[in-house]
């Protein structure tokens, strides 16, 4: 494969994204992801990437056979992550480089912004998140002090 082929995987993971493939799922998921907020979106990102990893790894310790991961599963999931991390992009990120679709390293400094808040928060205090997020609120408000990016 040259330079300028796209890999099967990448056409799988780009005929979901623009819905050539499942389009009811991600129509509908890309509904939603555009209805959230930036701790939703960062949840979101969060949870699916654990996912895959945990996947990825219970699969190569041989903990799980799981059949449909390499044919379908996996490429689902890489497909909805994408889509959430370009959502970024309304909280002033730009997610991917321009040819390719890595992650820049300004949509890392967002995640790991998120990810320390996240991580450093007392439980109790996750706790009424969690609740609240179960709800239709604002809830803006636990947003991290100050921004993300302010030694840009």
């Amino acid at each position: 494969m040259n330079n300028n082929e796209i890999s099967p995987q990448r056409k799988r993971v780009d005929d979901l994204k623009n819905g050539l493939e499942q389009k009811e799922r991600f129509d509908a998921f890309k509904k939603e992801i555009a209805k959230c907020s930036e701790i939703d979106l960062f949840i979101i990102i969060d949870q699916v990437g654990y996912m895959i990893w945990r996947i990825e790894h219970d699969i190569a310790d041989n903990r799980i056979v799981y059949p449909e991961w390499d044919n379908n599963d996996k490429f689902v999931l890489q497909a909805e992550i994408e889509l959430a991390v370009s959502e970024t992009i309304r909280f002033g990120v730009q997610p991917f480089t321009e040819c390719t679709m890595h992650p820049t390293e300004m949509y890392f400094k967002w995640y790991r912004w998120w990810k320390d808040y996240i991580e450093g928060m007392p439980q109790e205090e996750w706790n009424k998140i969690a609740k609240e997020i179960k709800k239709d609120i604002d809830y803006s408000h636990y947003r991290p002090q100050g921004e993300w990016n302010q030694n840009e």
